[in-house]
C-alpha cells in the first residue's frame, strides 16, 4: 500500500491540502521551506541533484520526503519527511527512512543526516530505533542533529 515515487506537479495540490488541513501543532516541527504551490513548484524546477519524493498510501498522496544538500555540494545529504496526520502511525515514516538509506547507498553516500526538534519525541524515537545517533545541536534553532552511518545495515 506504500509507494514512494519522485515528486511530480500532480502531487502538489493534494499534499498542500493535507498540510493546510493539519493542526498547526502537527506541522510545527516541519519547516524546511514554505509548504505552498509556488515554493514546491519552484523546488521541482530548480533542483538538480536534490531528491523530493511523494509518499503514497494506496495511490493517494500522504506525505513528502526529501534528500537535500546535494545541490549545495554536500556529500552527506539531509533527510526530511512530513506525513499527513490522516496517514500517521501506518509505517510511512519508517518506509521513507528505508528508502532514503537505500537511495543514499546507491549514490555512494556513507552517511545520512537529519535534524529534529527536541520536543518531537515520536520522531526522535523512530530515528534512534532506525540507528541514527545524536551528534549535536543546531545553534540556529536548537534542533538536534542526528547521523546514520550507511556502512551498517541498522534499521533496514
Amino acid at each position: 500500500m506504500i509507494t514512494i515515487e519522485p515528486l511530480q506537479p500532480a502531487h502538489i495540490a493534494a499534499l498542500i491540502a493535507a498540510y493546510t488541513a493539519a493542526p498547526p501543532e502537527y506541522a510545527a516541527y516541519f519547516q524546511p521551506f514554505a509548504f505552498d504551490a509556488h515554493t514546491l513548484q519552484r523546488i521541482l524546477e530548480q533542483r538538480v541533484n536534490d531528491l523530493y519524493f511523494a509518499v503514497l498510501w494506496a495511490g493517494e498522496p500522504a506525505g513528502l520526503s526529501m534528500l537535500r544538500g546535494f545541490d549545495q555540494g554536500y556529500t552527506v545529504p539531509s533527510y526530511g519527511v512530513w506525513i499527513a496526520p490522516a496517514f500517521s502511525r501506518r509505517g510511512l515514516g519508517w518506509a521513507t527512512l528505508v528508502h532514503a538509506a537505500e537511495t543514499c547507498r546507491a549514490r555512494g553516500c556513507r552517511e545520512l543526516m537529519l535534524k529534529v526538534h527536541p520536543l518531537n519525541t515520536p520522531a526522535k524515537h523512530m530515528y534512534e530505533r532506525f540507528g541514527f545517533l545524536k551528534t549535536g545541536v543546531d545553534p540556529r534553532n536548537e534542533n538536534l542533529i542526528y547521523r546514520l552511518n550507511l556502512d551498517h545495515r541498522v534499521g533496514v
